[in-house]
C-alpha cells in the first residue's frame, strides 16, 4: 500500500462550469509566501471532474481564497492505495491576472517524492479551515 500524501484536504463547493454544485478536496499550502493549491476528487479515485471543470475551479478558488494567480501553484491530485499518488501541475496562461487557458505536466515519481517531503515541511494555510 502506498502512502497519501496529502491525506488532509478539506471539502471546498464550488460550482462546475455547467454551474452545477460540485464538491473538490482542496489543500492550501504557503511556500514562502507563494501558495501551492492541491484539487482533488472527492472520491480521490479521479472521477474526472477537475479535468473537465480545471479553469473553472481554478478562477472560483482564487476568488474565494483572495488569491493572485501568478502567486500560486496549482496541481491536480489523484490517489490509490494501489499505485500511490499522481501530481499534476498546472502551467497557467494568463490574461492580467485571470487565468484563460493550461497546459498540464505530470510530475516524475522522484518529483512527487520530493513533493512529499517538501508538505511534510510546510504549513497548511488557515484559509481553508476558515471556508
Amino acid at each position: 500500500m502506498k502512502a497519501d500524501i496529502l491525506p488532509n484536504l478539506g471539502n471546498v463547493e464550488l460550482l462546475d462550469r455547467m454551474e452545477q454544485a460540485a464538491t473538490i478536496q482542496v489543500g492550501l499550502y504557503d511556500n514562502n509566501g507563494r501558495q501551492m493549491v492541491f484539487m482533488a476528487e472527492h472520491n480521490r479515485q479521479g472521477q474526472q471532474a477537475i479535468a473537465a471543470n480545471s479553469l473553472t475551479y481554478i478562477q472560483q478558488l482564487l476568488d474565494k481564497f483572495e488569491l493572485e494567480a501568478g502567486d500560486c501553484d496549482f496541481f491536480r491530485y489523484v490517489f490509490s492505495p494501489t499505485s500511490g499518488p499522481i501530481l499534476g501541475r498546472f502551467a497557467l496562461k494568463l490574461s492580467g491576472e485571470k487565468p484563460v487557458s493550461y497546459s498540464m505536466k505530470m510530475l516524475s515519481q522522484l518529483e512527487i517524492e520530493h513533493m512529499a517531503t517538501l508538505l511534510e515541511a510546510l504549513p497548511s494555510s488557515e484559509m481553508l479551515q476558515a471556508v
